[in-house]
């Protein structure tokens, strides 16, 4: 009897254990999408803000190209060619710039990704560490069923033969 109510009561504190386990589980699982989620949207902002910068880089191209059409109407030939001249550096800076925020770009989008690999390959092996410990936790539970089994099985020896 005492046996029966300390089984029940082991039982009892691993089925608690066990719930306890698995909300915690869910908890890290639940912060840990947050948290790629928030990765995600900075990323999707910071992509925004650089391709928001790219394209102010190409409006000043347009703006500057256009610049150079309004002043080669309205100055002499000389100062147009020096105008011209400094526009095609004004443009090629531009571009420059706009290559070097492209290239940013693409890096901070290679980090991004690599974070995420990252982040995914961390879960994963999480993971797999808890399927790990629930497979050894039932384990135990069975070794204790099987225990606890033998421990109330009774040895009736056989009886002599009745010689009557």
């Amino acid at each position: 009897m005492q046996a029966e109510l300390e089984a029940k009561a082991a039982e009892e504190a691993a089925r608690i254990k066990a719930e306890e386990e698995a909300k915690a589980a869910e908890e890290a699982a639940r912060i840990k999408a947050e948290e790629e989620a928030r990765a995600a949207e900075e990323a999707a902002e910071e992509a925004a803000r650089i391709k928001q910068e790219q394209d102010a880089k190409m409006k000043a191209v347009a703006e500057a190209h256009q610049k150079m059409v309004d002043d080669a109407i309205r100055i002499t030939e000389e100062e147009r060619l020096a105008d011209e001249a400094r526009i095609k550096e004004e443009i090629k800076e531009a571009q420059r710039l706009a290559e070097e925020a492209r290239i940013a770009e693409e890096e901070e989008a290679k980090r991004l990704e690599e974070e995420r690999i990252r982040l995914l390959q961390e879960e994963s092996i999480k993971k797999e560490a808890e399927e790990a410990e629930r497979i050894a936790k039932e384990q135990e539970l069975e070794a204790a069923r099987l225990a606890e089994e033998a421990a109330n099985t009774k040895d009736i020896p056989d009886l002599p033969p009745n010689n009557d």
